[in-house]
Parts: structure tokens; sequence; C-alpha cells
């Protein structure tokens, strides 16, 4: 986004009882394409009946991917970019543009499931997808991809659909369910992503705020939840950072959850990013 897309930016801090909000607001310039990148409010949550509870932090969005990648071939960066593509698709056998983005809706998330539960305990989890145009055509390219990669990558078939796993440092696994294109690195539970879990993150988000957060509609939602997150990482903790956690406690313990949201409305971007707590009147009891 170039400063002269730009029209104007406001920022407000809101002191609401337990919440405390950031919002900002973007005027874009009239006739920016920009704007068209972005496209509507029609961001879709369909991908969080997927997503197995609990879940520590997750954030979606949707742009126009074909607008966008018109847009940076006429900046400089166009040529370096064709010469990618060529690159792309002798190391992988692909057509970046035909294969990859004109089959994307823009619509992506990702989503941290759980750390590790004890130091090199390599059980952590996590998840990203993609809305895909064509599902068929898809799962044509990444059979091609298989073909080219056949030394380096393994199939596993869970629940009827096809994964493509990599013994990898991450260990990734991809595989192409509901019109998405999931990878899935770590450890999750990857039949229960394909056959929709018991309780899913668009059933049982921990607290009403983050279900209201992440739901469709907008540009972009996200959301951290700060107690299950700090609950996580308290048994990788060394002894010293435990002190130093015992210390902070007051300060930390009582906040909930971070969300954030961004919607369009007519030139304006607006964000809002939420704190929430425990405490009646959070910005106070945080100075």
């Amino acid at each position: 986004m170039a400063l002269s897309d730009v029209d104007g930016v406001a920022f407000a801090l809101v002191d609401d009882g337990p919440r405390v909000d950031l919002v900002w607001q973007t005027i874009i310039r009239d006739g920016a394409e920009l704007l068209s990148v972005f496209g509507g409010n029609d961001r879709q949550s369909t991908v969080q009946a997927s997503i197995p509870t609990p879940v520590l932090l997750a954030v979606d969005g949707k742009i126009d991917a074909s607008v966008l990648y018109r847009a940076i071939t006429a900046t400089a960066i166009g040529p370096g970019l064709k010469l990618f593509d060529s690159q792309f698709k002798e190391e992988t056998g692909l057509d970046l543009r035909a294969d990859i983005l004109d089959n994307v809706t823009g619509a992506a998330g990702f989503a941290l499931l759980n750390l590790e539960t004890e130091a090199d305990a390599d059980d952590w989890a996590a998840m990203s997808w993609v809305q895909l145009v064509d599902e068929g055509k898809a799962k044509s390219a990444a059979e091609r991809f298989f073909t080219t990669h056949q030394s380096e990558i393994k199939l596993e078939q869970i629940a009827g659909t096809t994964v493509y796993a990599t013994d990898g440092f991450l260990s990734i696994k991809f595989f192409i369910h509901g019109g998405h294109l999931f990878v899935a690195m770590g450890s999750p539970d990857i039949e229960s992503i394909i056959k929709g879990p018991s309780d899913s993150l668009a059933t049982n988000a921990r607290i009403p705020e983050i279900g209201d957060a992440m739901a469709k509609g907008g540009l972009s939602a996200g959301f951290v939840d700060v107690r299950q997150l700090l609950f996580a990482i308290r048994p990788l903790l060394s002894d010293s950072e435990r002190e130093q956690e015992k210390k902070l406690a007051p300060l930390v313990s009582p906040m909930e959850a971070v969300t954030m949201r961004t919607e369009l409305n007519k030139r304006s971007i607006v964000s809002r990013l939420t704190l929430h707590t425990s405490w009646d009147h959070a910005l106070p009891s945080m100075v």
C-alpha cells in the first residue's frame, strides 16, 4: 500500500469497562486499486467448523488474489516475479499463475492449536488453509507435484482423503478437502479436521467474545486466547522464568483474550483490536 493511496488515518483508545479497544481507521483514496484488492465484507467462516478446540490463536481473512497479483506485476517487482514464476515451474512442475494463483479465492487463515506439552516433546500442532476455486484442479496439481517429488513426499490415506506428508523439520502434511487446501504442521488430528470435530471453534469458542470476533463478514478476524496461551507456555518455562511470571501475575492473570476484526466501510478500512479482561475497569487497572 503506497502512501499516495491513503487520504487519512485516525486512531482511538477506548476504555470500555472490562475491555480496552484500540481502533484505527484508514481512509483510502477514491479509485485506488487497493480497494479492489480487499473486495468487500464477504469473509466466510466455514473452516472454523473443521478446527478442533482448544485453539490458542487464529486469524483469517480474504483478498482478491488476482487483483493483488496484477497490481504487483505492474510495479518494479514485476520483472523479478516473472523470473520467480519460471523458477517455480522448474522446481515444482506447476504454473504459479494457472495452477496456484488463479485457483485460490484469496480466503486464507492460520490456527495454532497447541504448544509442546514439555520441552522437546514435538507434539505441538498448527494448521493453515486456503480456499480453492476448483478442488478438482487443485487435486490434479497436487498429483503432478507429487510426481516430481516422490522421493521427498509420502502418501497417506486418512478418512478417505489423500494426505501428502514430508519428513522435514516442521513435519508438514497437506491435503485437499471441502474446497480448501489445508497445511498441517506438527501433530494435529487430521482425521478430526476432515470428519469435523465434535467441539469446533465454530461451536465451542472458549468465551463468547472470541466467537463474536470470528463471526463471518468483514475483511479479516483473529484472536489470541491469552489465558490458554499462558497456561500452555507454563510447562516450557525455566525456573527463573516462572519466578518472573509470578511477579507479573497481578497484571497478566486477569487478561482473557485479544480479538481483532477489520471491516471495509466504503473507502475506510476500520480495524478494532480489543483486550478482554476480568477487571471491572481494565484500562485504569493496567496503568
